[in-house]
Parts: structure tokens; C-alpha cells; sequence
């Protein structure tokens, strides 16, 4: 069986559906994430509660919903995180053991709080997040533990990570190892702004490290520095991935689909536009059944259709994790027939 290992924060999703003035209240950036302060948190759930918003609260983290949906295709799956003792550490121990997921992670029993997101839902579907990140981003490994990677060892690593030193060489040292075992290495960009401050280190590993990067549109131009995906720029892409260890591009797109390019071809797969009524854990849902098309075999086209299937059913629910149809292969995918995939020079 395909062992999966993520490595994310684990973060208790306090999700919150709100008017726009509440954005405008608390000058927040629609459809940004920004991280928050113990107090800055305090306040903001205070408020919400007291005026009466409907909420919902669930095990989150990028990298934890990819995970969430790959152990329900039946894939051996590990997380490793921080969680900290109280009810939200124990919420989200519970979550993902319902899930069979395994935890691997540094129990913070006397300091720290579990990570908190408290996730801000207008009318149109857009989230606004606000992180508080607790004890979630500091993670220490012994890499003498990690004696269960191998080389059927699927490595995900969450980009948001990459801001605490002492958690980016745990992922530097977890990369070796899976590398020397043969395994695959895949990161997901995160957020532009993420790839803004880490951009030389994030350039060096895209180039030397990994076989597979996950980004979004404004990720990818982040990280190159373009102001578009010309098909002058895809060329562009295109080169940077022979110049890499790279073997693919993944890149998503909302309600147009997604680019996949690999060494000899980029390919664009449209997908069925859906009205979203949440699109929190989108880019995540995507992630999930891309992998899972990768490791069982698929093409790429059809490993990204399955991708785009997952992120369209989940932006029609509230939260990252509703209960869905997953379809196994490309059969299962309702009006695949209406569905474009593009090859281009």
C-alpha cells in the first residue's frame, strides 16, 4: 500500500459566516490569511460569538485536509504536527483518528495552545482566515524515528511551515531520508505572500529537492516572478522544470481548472464551474486527488480532473471537510464529456 506523510500545522478550523462589514470592521484582507496574535484571537471569537454568528468547528490545516481525503481512498496515511493538551487538542486527536490517520507528533502537555483559524465565510463564498498559530508551526523531529518512510513514501510538505527555522531543517532532514529511500517529494506553495518571504530558499528547493510542486496561480507567479501565465510564460515554466529535479508543475486555478507541466508537456484541464458557497479547503481537496491519481497510476490529465472534482464538490459545503463522493476513476466523474483537456506547444 502507498504510504502518504504530510507534515503541516494542525489547526482547529472556527468557521464563521459573516457579512462583509465584519471584514471591514476588523480591516481585514478578503480572502487573505494573516496570522494573529493569543489576544487578536481572543477578541475576534468574542466578538462573533457575542453578535450571534452561526460557526462550526473542525480539525483543520492544509496539509491535515489533503490527508483527510487520501485516508478515505484507503491510502496509509501519517501526519506529523504539534497539538497541545485541552479541548482542542483533544478535538483534534479525536478528528483525525475517526479518519485513520496517523499522528506523529511532539504532545505539548505545559506550554502552547493547539492552533486556532477562525475562518470568516461572506455571501459570495470567499474565506477570510486568521491564524493563531499556537504551538502548531514549531516542530522538532528525530529523524532515527522516522524508520517507517520508504520507497513507496509519498512526502507532502506544507508550505506555511517554512517560517520557524527549527521546523524548516526538520523538513530538510525528512526530505534526505526520503530521497535516499527512493520516496516522492511533493510541497504546496501555501500562500503568495509565504513564497514572497521565503523566495531564494523556496527557488533552491523547488530546483533540487522536490519531484512535484503544488501552486496555485498567484503562487507559481510569486515564485517566478511573471505577471501572468502567457503561453510565453508557461514556455517559461516549462524550462525551469527541465533545469529542476522537478518531474511536474501543478498549478489550479479556481473555476478555470488547472495547468499541469511536466518535462514534455503542459496541459490544461477545465473543470465544471460551481457556485461556491465556501471555498476553504479547495486547494487542499485538489492536492488530494491529484495524489491519489499519481500514486495509483493515472494520467495526469486524469489524476487532475480528479483534483478538480474533489475542490468543486467541497466549495459547494461549508468547511474543508463535508462529506463527499470520491470518485475513484475517471468513469465516476459526473459530465467528464464536457470537460476539456488542451495540450499546448
Amino acid at each position: 500500500m502507498q504510504n502518504i506523510l504530510a507534515i503541516g500545522n494542525a489547526i482547529c478550523d472556527i468557521i464563521f459566516q459573516v457579512e462583509e462589514n465584519v471584514l471591514e470592521q476588523f480591516s481585514l484582507p478578503k480572502g487573505g490569511m494573516i496570522l494573529f496574535d493569543k489576544r487578536q484571537c481572543s477578541s475576534l471569537l468574542e466578538y462573533l460569538k457575542n453578535h450571534n454568528n452561526i460557526f462550526t468547528i473542525t480539525s483543520g490545516g492544509s496539509a491535515a485536509n489533503t490527508l483527510n481525503f487520501l485516508s478515505q481512498y484507503g491510502l496509509n496515511s501519517r501526519f506529523i504536527c504539534n497539538i497541545a493538551d485541552g479541548y482542542y487538542g483533544k478535538k483534534y486527536l479525536a478528528e483525525m483518528h475517526s479518519k485513520q490517520i496517523k499522528l506523529h507528533n511532539t504532545h505539548i502537555k505545559d506550554q502552547g495552545e493547539t492552533a486556532k483559524s477562525i475562518i470568516l465565510v461572506t455571501p459570495d463564498g470567499e474565506r477570510t482566515m486568521c491564524t493563531y498559530l499556537g504551538c502548531a508551526s514549531e516542530i522538532n523531529i528525530d529523524p532515527a524515528e522516522m524508520n517507517y518512510v520508504t520507497s513507496e513514501t509519498f512526502f507532502y510538505i506544507e508550505g506555511y511551515l517554512w517560517d520557524r527555522l527549527i521546523t524548516k531543517n526538520a523538513i530538510s532532514s525528512l526530505i534526505n531520508i526520503v530521497n535516499s529511500k527512493g520516496g516522492k517529494v511533493a510541497l504546496s506553495l501555501s500562500d503568495s505572500f509565504c513564497v514572497t518571504r521565503h523566495l531564494a530558499e523556496f527557488q533552491v528547493l523547488v530546483k533540487e529537492k522536490l519531484d512535484i510542486l503544488f501552486a496555485n496561480e498567484a503562487e507559481i507567479l510569486a515564485l517566478y516572478k511573471l505577471n501572468s501565465l502567457s503561453s510565453e510564460n508557461l514556455n517559461l515554466l516549462q524550462t525551469k522544470l527541465r533545469d529542476s529535479n522537478l518531474s511536474l508543475m501543478v498549478i489550479t486555478r479556481g473555476r478555470k481548472g488547472s495547468i499541469i507541466i511536466s518535462k514534455y508537456d503542459k496541459e490544461i484541464i477545465e473543470t465544471i464551474s460551481k457556485d461556491a458557497i465556501d471555498s476553504t479547503g479547495a486547494g487542499d481537496a485538489f492536492a488530494a486527488g491529484f495524489i491519489y491519481g499519481y500514486v495509483s497510476g493515472f494520467s495526469n490529465v486524469n489524476s487532475a480532473h480528479i483534483g478538480n472534482n474533489l475542490a468543486g464538490q467541497v466549495v459547494s459545503y461549508i468547511g474543508a471537510r463535508p462529506e463527499i463522493k470520491l470518485p475513484k476513476n475517471i468513469d465516476e466523474i459526473e459530465y467528464i464529456d464536457e470537460i476539456k483537456a488542451e495540450k499546448i506547444s
